[in-house]
């Protein structure tokens, strides 16, 4: 089970659970529930109001909600999935989304590892990336050699060589190297993609590849041409805080689930439910927002206070340069009419420092007459005319430990009763962390930071806006090391980023060896913008 996360008077606190092992979870999770139903069923079904074949004949037939559905469908050996009646949930999920949206729904299978396994069947010999898929259904009808098919998939994974790296748990390499190495996948045509990542726990890679944020930018670009509203996932684990946080960063309806939750076939009923829609809607025009506009936004700055960050706060504050932060400000008050006021407040990125912050060098240097920065309240109010002199005095960190929790203290700052005041109910969100290290959790999962950030804002994403300006972890297929910019070294930000990836498109990365602030800050007024005034108040 996911450790939890909880809120008391003192903050936050996080319990990390403890999980089952591979062997047990396969071994209780395991279905071995003996039916008439055979698995590999040869009889082609077909909906009511299927008139159409697979030749596509006209008549009365409805037409095709979309015009494909492409499944990457990645199985570790190890998983609790050979079951006959986990395989029929599977099967019927494929049954279901190929019926009732009539589109060809086609199916590329591959174990958790680079290559697929060497199936003892043959597939769609003339289909895509060289026979490796099968067509389920097109037009409403069922293939009757789908469910053999898969059969016979499941059968390949399970006999998976487990020598060298090929051991079945590489589950973002198992997801992602076929689009890698096949040109015509997908297909030209509109898709809608989908994922299932059924896994023994987690995904098991260590490498720079195999990380959530670049996984779901990757199959985000590769599988459904940069829109995540064609992009789904569906993906089962346990303690599985990776793949949780890759499904996150998708679809919104993009599902995680543990196996001792024991909600299998309930997960792909609601995920089914999901592909349906996105297949009905992928061509519809995005539905007008109502009138709104928010009148309050609340910025957070978590601010890396380590002594290689002299550069990058000294561009932030304004010091021998422009005041990067408060033209930024401005930029807003220009493009909103309907915001009232800003509250600024300011953290580090040290450990536990999740009280906002009133002088200069905090958490390092304790508070004194001489580096008071004059607020009136632990944060700053704008407009105001004090704004700049305020904000390059309070945006100066200094930490006293080289451990860096930068996603976890913005949480855990913006839930905290120590802060009462700083967060308003009726505000959007904007959280901007600024480093040149990657974040640590120190018991606190991806998930659970997504958890606690999303906790802050009553769980309404569309209130919060999410920045990093951070090391550039780069793309799946060619991920970067340190880079050395013109604010000098900086490590990838890869745990931080696909933390920062949760949010979807109100999450937004930004390369601090770029040296441009200013830009940094341009990348995310217009989310923040239209995060306002998309903005409703109750009431």
């Amino acid at each position: 089970m996911l450790g939890a996360c909880n809120t008391s008077a003192d903050g936050v606190t996080f319990e990390v659970g403890t999980g089952t092992d591979a062997s047990g979870s396969a071994s209780t999770a395991t279905n071995t529930s003996t039916t008439d139903e055979a698995p590999g069923s040869t009889t082609a079904s077909t909906t009511a109001g299927s008139a159409s074949s697979s030749t596509g004949t006209t008549g009365d037939a409805p037409s095709r909600l979309c015009e494909a559905i492409d499944v990457s469908l990645v199985l570790d050996r190890q998983a609790p999935i050979y079951g006959i009646e986990r395989r029929r949930t599977v099967a019927r999920f494929l049954d279901r989304i190929a019926e009732e949206t009539r589109a060809r729904v086609r199916v590329f299978p591959n174990a958790g590892a680079p290559q697929p396994p060497p199936w003892d069947c043959t597939l769609d010999a003339d289909g895509p990336a060289d026979g490796s898929t099968f067509v389920w259904g097109e037009d409403g009808e069922l293939r009757s050699n789908a469910r053999p098919r898969l059969d016979c998939v499941y059968d390949g994974v399970r006999n998976f060589p487990s020598e060298g790296d090929a051991d079945g748990d590489l589950m973002f390499t198992g997801l992602l190297f076929p689009f890698l190495q096949h040109d015509d996948w997908p297909t030209p045509e509109r898709t809608v993609s989908v994922n299932v990542m059924l896994a023994a726990v987690d995904d098991d890679e260590s490498n720079m590849y195999a990380r959530p944020g670049l996984a779901s930018e990757a199959f985000t670009r590769l599988a459904a041409d940069g829109d995540r509203d064609r992009a789904l996932s569906l993906t089962v684990g346990q303690d599985a805080d990776e793949l949780h946080t890759f499904a996150l960063a998708l679809h919104p309806a993009a599902l995680h689930t543990e196996w001792d939750h024991d909600d299998f076939d309930a997960s792909f009923e609601e995920f089914g439910d999901a592909v349906i829609e996105a297949c009905a809607t992928a061509d519809e025009p995005d539905v007008p927002q109502p009138p709104g506009g928010c009148e309050h936004i609340d910025i957070l700055f978590v601010v890396d206070g380590s002594l290689s960050m002299a550069q990058e706060q000294e561009a932030l504050r304004g010091i021998n340069g422009p005041p990067v932060f408060a033209d930024f400000t401005d930029a807003l008050a220009v493009e909103l009419d309907t915001l009232e006021d800003i509250h600024i407040g300011v953290v580090s990125s040290e450990p536990g420092d999740t009280r906002l912050h009133t002088h200069l060098n905090q958490p390092a240097f304790e508070p004194s007459a001489e580096t008071d920065c004059g607020l009136v309240q632990p944060w700053i109010v704008a407009p105001s005319d004090d704004l700049e002199a305020q904000f390059a005095c309070v945006a100066a960190t200094a930490a006293s430990s080289t451990l860096e929790t930068t996603s976890r203290n913005a949480g855990e700052t913006l839930t905290s009763r120590d802060n009462a005041g700083f967060l308003r109910d009726d505000s959007v969100v904007f959280v901007v962390m600024l480093t040149d290290e990657d974040t640590l959790g120190l018991g606190a999962t991806r998930v659970q930071e997504h958890e606690l950030l999303l906790s802050a804002v009553g769980g309404d994403r569309s209130r919060l806006v999410v920045l990093a300006i951070a090391g550039d972890p780069g793309i799946f297929e060619a991920p970067k090391t340190t880079c050395d910019g013109a604010y000098g070294l900086a490590a990838p930000g890869r745990r931080l980023g696909s933390v920062v990836a949760t949010f979807g498109e109100r999450g937004i990365t930004s390369d601090i060896c770029a040296g441009d602030l200013a830009q940094s800050f341009d990348d995310a007024l217009e989310d923040l913008v239209q995060a306002c005034v998309s903005f409703v108040p109750e009431g």
